[in-house]
């Protein structure tokens, strides 16, 4: 099986940041969320970012954030929360996007934020990450935990996406 071709949102110093991929090998639903806004034509209802010039801005907003955080390893607490079992998010206003990183091999660790003892309890910075790290899907967030059906629904294109990089033939 041939390799499959991944969309590339930012490649630094650090990591390289990419779309995951379904099953098929073509469907990603960041690459699609991140053309969407760039048309203002992303279903966003009740979300903060439903009109055209929101939309655009948020797209420009993602990608800045994605840029940065290849090139030097870090970003804003406020632009991002640990989830579970190795998932992460970007945030911004109720929108979120998945994230989780792998070897490029089909394997990942999961990576998660220590608590740090002597500071009340708050957190380290961000974990190293293994230099691909992968964007999952958007979705909204409208109450203070994630719910489970989008922490299925990660781990589903997590599963999906990570399936690819094990059944290339080099």
């Amino acid at each position: 099986m041939a390799k499959v071709r991944r969309r590339v949102v930012a490649d630094g110093d650090w990591y390289l940041v990419e779309c995951a991929l379904r099953a098929d090998g073509q469907t990603s639903p960041v690459s699609i969320f991140i053309d969407e806004l760039a048309s203002a034509a992303w279903p966003s209802e009740g979300d903060g970012v439903s009109d055209a010039d929101a939309q655009v801005s948020t797209r420009s907003w993602f990608l800045a954030v994605c840029e940065a955080f290849a090139e030097t390893g870090e970003m804003p607490r406020r632009d991002y929360n640990m989830l579970r079992d190795g998932f992460w998010e970007f945030k911004h206003l109720d929108f979120r996007v998945s994230f989780y990183d792998t070897d490029g091999y089909g394997n990942y660790q999961p990576k998660l934020q220590e608590r740090h003892p002597l500071a009340g309890g708050g957190y380290f910075p961000l974990p190293d990450f293994d230099e691909i790290v992968r964007l999952g899907h958007p979705f909204f967030k409208e109450t203070p935990r994630t719910p489970e059906s989008e922490l299925r629904t990660a781990a589903a294109i997590r599963e999906e996406d990570l399936s690819h990089d094990r059944t290339v033939d080099d």
